[in-house]
């Protein structure tokens, strides 16, 4: 272990290792300091992880013309007023449905068994919580940047996986949605900024890029969101139960939405919008970052919270009555308080985290 550059503690941040403290870092690779940061656009319009992806990948590839795709778009949007069919299931029928449908299956196998690199690139000791801003590396997405609110109390704090809306980042959520408000209530959230998230041309570029690749780019978003579960269940500092939970905020929950049924060891979910899956844009014709018409089917089920075996609560669009001004936090950290405080999952013994 020696000292970074910044003056941060750098090891390597293996998952099979034992669990990290939540001030162990590394290095994260090929990332450059003097990028442009969240203040510029550069990351809601990079979409370069992504191409990346696609050369990584080659050989999970599943090749959709863009003529079939546009097929499969016009037929969505002439069946979005019709009503979903509901049909039986069982939640790992599911569950194994999406993967398939998603084509992760080869990114989210023995996935404690990869190596994860993690980077704090800035610590800051706020008022009322620390924060740090960390860098994710992956060997087939490349990076991404979070903002890792940790409480100031002592002892175990639940985690909270934060997924914010188009065209916002982790600072936006953090002082916009009340991302700030968790470490004061104990608990330590994880905000992710999401790359090709602007919701215009990137975006959709990327996502139907990656559609004709038989990919898609909510796939994308969802192993991102599992590499974030990982760390979070490694750290010393965040209860590694299975007390993770999440919460979405707009195109955010229609990641989470499918995500909550996909990821095991989270243990509870608050949405606040619901999505189709087939979204094409009227007046510009661009698709959204969670356009995926094989989830489109099953749009009745993945809106029905009843039916998951994740706790779910659905809340306000934006967690606030624009008329009342009445906010929907208290609520929600009830909820959370109720799910991640009262009940403690049971630690895998196959997991190395719990040996």
């Amino acid at each position: 272990m020696k000292s970074g550059p910044l003056g941060l503690l750098i090891l390597f941040c293996l998952i099979a290792a034992l669990p990290l403290s939540c001030g162990e870092t590394k290095n994260a690779v090929g990332y450059d300091k003097a990028q442009k940061t969240a203040s510029d656009k550069y990351e809601c319009a990079n979409i370069d992880g992504y191409l990346k992806f696609i050369d990584k990948a080659k050989g999970s590839e599943r090749p959709v013309t863009k003529e079939k795709l546009e097929s499969q778009l016009r037929e969505i949007m002439a069946e979005r007023t019709s009503k979903a069919p509901i049909f039986p299931f069982t939640d790992e029928s599911l569950r194994k449905e999406f993967v398939e449908i998603l084509n992760i299956g080869f990114l989210i196998e023995d996935i404690d068994k990869k190596a994860l690199t993690v980077t704090t690139i800035r610590e800051e000791d706020k008022n009322d919580y620390f924060e740090k801003e960390i860098i994710f590396h992956d060997e087939y997405i490349g990076n991404f940047r979070c903002l890792f609110l940790t409480p100031k109390s002592e002892g175990l704090s639940p985690g909270i996986i934060a997924l914010h809306g188009t065209s916002d980042n982790a600072e936006s959520y953090r002082d916009h949605y009340h991302g700030a408000d968790f470490p004061k209530h104990g608990y330590s959230i994880l905000i992710p900024t999401f790359r090709a998230a602007c919701g215009g041309e990137e975006t959709d570029f990327i996502a139907r890029l990656l559609l004709t690749k038989g990919f898609t780019l909510l796939g994308i978003r969802i192993y991102e969101t599992l590499l974030m579960q990982k760390y979070l269940r490694y750290l010393g500092c965040v209860d590694s139960h299975g007390n993770i939970g999440m919460i979405g905020h707009s195109a955010g929950s229609s990641i989470g939405n499918v995500a909550a049924r996909i990821l095991s060891g989270v243990g509870a979910y608050v949405s606040d919008e619901f999505s189709d899956y087939g979204g094409v844009n009227g007046e510009t014709k661009y698709i959204s970052q969670s356009t995926t018409p094989g989830l489109f089917p099953y749009r009745a089920i993945i809106r029905n919270e009843k039916n998951n075996l994740t706790p779910v609560k659905k809340v306000i669009y934006g967690y606030k009555n624009n008329e009342s001004g009445k906010s929907a936090m208290p609520e929600i950290f009830e909820f959370f308080d109720e799910n991640l405080r009262k009940k403690s999952i049971a630690p895998n013994p196959a997991d190395p985290a719990h040996e």
